[in-house]
């Protein structure tokens, strides 16, 4: 019955993908009056120190990552720089949505409100209330299945293609 905030990473540490903020968030849940709501789930290697209850799961087998992605009720991503992040299409496709700065994709399969929160680059307290929006309101079997519909419709290989390709030809000038 608890709200499973999930972050994952290849390094927890990497502070290039954020769990320095997501230490900061967790401390800002701990501090609100819902903090009884929320878990944290992690994976990949190593560890960071939360205020909140956690659950370290470790490095997961790319065939189990569906597994967790779907368990949970939101995948934060905190990533200061990142050309994808590729989490953030795995958790949508699993019909989870996510919170995260406007970092790679995430502004074009995020739709605020809808598969998501684009929260303020780096700033742990528009985190919070993204993670607060996603989790509290809303047709949560709706939202799902707009995640996944999102994130098909962003892994088209046709579509890729076509923005591939316009893109190209709006570098050149075409």
């Amino acid at each position: 019955n608890k709200k499973l905030i999930l972050f994952g990473s290849e390094d927890l540490k990497n502070r290039r993908k954020g769990g320095d903020i997501l230490s900061q968030v967790a401390a800002l849940i701990e501090q609100s009056p819902d903090k009884d709501l929320y878990e944290i789930v992690l994976f990949g290697k190593g560890n960071v120190s939360l205020p909140l209850k956690a659950h370290c799961l470790g490095k997961v087998a790319e065939k189990d990552l569906k597994y967790v992605y779907s368990a949970c009720d939101v995948f934060v991503s905190l990533s200061r720089e990142d050309v994808g992040p590729m989490t953030v299409v795995e958790s949508l496709l699993c019909g989870t949505p996510v919170v995260g700065f406007p970092i790679g994709i995430i502004p074009d399969v995020i739709l605020p409100g809808t598969t998501g929160y684009i929260a303020k680059p780096f700033s742990a307290e528009s985190i919070v209330k993204g993670i607060t929006s996603m989790t509290q309101s809303g047709d949560l079997a709706q939202r799902s299945t707009e995640c996944v519909l999102t994130a098909r419709e962003y892994a088209d290989p046709d579509k890729a293609a076509r923005r591939h390709k316009a893109l190209y030809e709006r570098i050149l000038g075409h």
